[in-house]
């Protein structure tokens, strides 16, 4: 299942290049989900794809780990490089790096689907307000302490 948006033409090519579905690659292109809609495909994604070229953050793939959703990412994005092991996997931004990104997914597959609470935990504790909270906490106390 393929959920999201972008310029026509890029679409196209990627349908284009996806190929017609058979009984051994089923593929759905839902679209762009927004708000609480997307909540339901974060939880059933097997796992997310985030092959950005550039990308400063990505809440995306934040929302996508908080359900416990692995992380195909490009290592042009903070979440190649993070310090959770079972984050995900990083790739280069490229269509045979990504494929062998999702390659190495399939062939490990029950370890990933064993570890989305370690996902949604490491999340939690990385991104919960609270924590962010008293990180610029004590950033401004720094600061004002010279």
């Amino acid at each position: 299942m393929i959920v999201g948006d972008g310029d026509k033409k890029y679409i196209e090519n990627i349908k284009k290049n996806a190929g017609p579905s058979d009984e051994k690659m089923q593929i759905t292109w839902v679209g762009p989900v927004w708000n609480n809609r997307k909540w339901k495909y974060f939880a059933a994604a097997d796992l997310f794809c985030f092959p950005s070229l550039t990308e400063n953050f990505g809440y995306s793939a934040l929302e996508a780990g908080y359900m416990g959703a692995p992380i195909l990412a490009s290592v042009n994005t903070p979440w190649a490089s993070t310090t959770c092991p079972d984050l995900g996997l990083p790739v280069e931004p490229n269509p045979v790096s990504i494929r062998q990104g999702i390659e190495r997914f399939l062939d490990n597959y029950p370890y990933w689907q064993s570890t989305r609470n370690a996902r949604h935990e490491w999340i939690l504790r990385n991104y919960s307000w609270d924590n962010l909270a008293g990180i610029y906490l004590k950033y401004y106390e720094n600061i004002l302490q010279g």
